[in-house]
């Protein structure tokens, strides 16, 4: 796995440089779990497909191809929590997470249309973490009357001012 330290001390920077915006409460909220930390990673939109109970979550080929071609327990972290599920690898046609990883979506609530990035941490032929970035699909009030009316074709654009 790659030395991923120069990242921490960036990631310093940019919360130092956010600081500079005021007190606290004039601040961005910055979390630390926001941040990638330099290995390699995934992303997806969720669909109702990958909210279903017995449904698995596909992982892309690019991360796969990286995975053992086996059964594998796997950890997801969260907000300092941990999940527990198992990667199955032996089929490269279809290399994903098994259906247990469910019960992180429930516990963090994930909604059709809601982004995950998923950073590989570890990598073995015994365990695999993953750090996951939820990146939820909320849409402000004013946002949602837009859609409702405007926004489904190039013919009717929302614009933002």
């Amino acid at each position: 796995m790659a030395d991923v330290s120069g990242n921490n001390s960036i990631l310093l920077k940019e919360k130092a440089s956010l600081e500079r915006f005021g007190s606290t409460s004039e601040s961005p909220q910055v979390e630390e779990d926001s941040y990638l930390q330099g290995g390699p990673f995934f992303d997806v939109v969720l669909t109702e497909a990958q909210l279903q109970r017995s449904s698995a979550l596909m992982l892309p080929g690019h991360i796969a191809e990286l995975l053992p071609r086996a059964t594998v327990p796997v950890t997801l972290t969260y907000n300092g929590k941990e999940w527990n599920s198992s990667y199955r690898g032996e089929s490269s046609r279809h290399p994903r997470f098994d259906s247990r990883w469910k019960v992180f979506a429930r516990d963090n609530d994930l909604k059709c249309g809601d982004a995950c990035v998923f950073e590989l941490l570890e990598n073995s032929k015994e365990n695999l973490r993953f750090k996951v970035i939820i990146l939820r699909c909320d849409l402000p009030p004013e946002l949602v009357e837009m859609v409702d009316s405007r926004g489904k074709s190039f013919d009717s654009p929302i614009f933002l001012e």
